[in-house]
């Protein structure tokens, strides 16, 4: 099977719920045609979403540097150095992502979850507050919002946050 049609049956699998499925055929189509962002592009989000943090990072960092300009490709990465632990690597990705869609309400929150692990709660804050604006009951922002700030030693917000989660 070419790779076109491999790589169309993975994004099939993955669509189906199957990111191990579609990571194997990501894969073959990674090795028939090793030029191809999109080939290593899916096979790193696939990985990501079964698990493979370590895998999907170095699969995603493949696709970049064939072609940096794929849509979705600096969410993704970012969220693969987040999983793998590598936080400021991650918040940079992440405003590249967000440079390219400032709405993407996800790579706010993400970008958010990053600045916290990092202690820069201030920003964490910042970002929670963003994704509320578009949302204002969504839980897992109310949640970050919470603990940011009680990490900034603002209990009573901290409680309206978390009450506000429920």
């Amino acid at each position: 099977m070419n790779a076109p049609a491999l790589l169309e049956r993975a994004l099939t699998r993955l669509r189906a719920g199957d990111a191990a499925g579609a990571a194997s055929l990501a894969r073959e189509s990674a090795a028939s045609a090793p030029d191809s962002a999109a080939a290593w592009h899916l096979l790193g989000y696939a990985l990501l979403v079964s698990g493979g943090h370590g895998e999907a990072l170095a699969a995603l960092e493949r696709a970049a540097a064939i072609d940096p300009g794929r849509p979705d490709l600096d969410r993704h990465l970012a969220d693969a150095l987040q999983e793998c632990g590598r936080l400021e690597e991650a918040v940079a990705r992440y405003r590249q992502a967000l440079a390219r869609m400032p709405d993407a309400a996800d790579i706010r929150f993400n970008l958010a979850r990053a600045q916290a692990g990092l202690g820069d709660h201030a920003g964490a804050e910042a970002g929670y507050r963003a994704v509320l604006e578009t949302n204002p009951r969504d839980a897992g922002a109310l949640t970050g919002l919470a603990g940011a700030c009680l990490a900034q030693e603002r209990a009573a917000e901290s409680l309206a946050a978390a009450e506000a989660a429920l």
